[in-house]
């Protein structure tokens, strides 16, 4: 049985700690010049064209798991660098999408 990535959260895949998706990395990660990801070309701060707002819908990227265009193997786990990290962290909790004390939760388990 294939283990599941553990988040930033504490939680599977881009599940937040709330049960919604987390759509964090369609705004923070770049996405530009990889034949893998012909349909997507964004730089980073900018919202993908493809995601699906979690507070309006509970939902993340339109694209999750259709095919070889997709950012499935994006995921924000221990080995995503800690500056992308707090990024992905600050941006959540600026859309309301974690809680403050949530957030604080993922910091500290970043410099565990």
């Amino acid at each position: 049985m294939e283990k599941q990535p553990i988040n930033i959260w504490g939680k599977p895949f881009c599940e937040l700690p709330n049960g919604n998706l987390c759509d964090a990395c369609c705004n923070v990660k770049e996405v530009s010049n990889d034949p893998s990801w012909k349909k997507i070309n964004k730089i980073a701060g900018q919202d993908c064209q493809f995601m699906k707002r979690v507070k309006e819908n509970g939902q993340g990227c339109a694209l999750y798991g259709l095919g070889p265009n997709r950012c499935d193997n994006y995921h924000c786990s221990i080995e995503t660098e800690s500056d992308i990290k707090l990024k992905l962290i600050n941006y959540a909790l600026e859309q309301n999408l974690v809680s403050l004390n949530q957030a604080e939760e993922a910091v500290k388990r970043l410099i565990e």
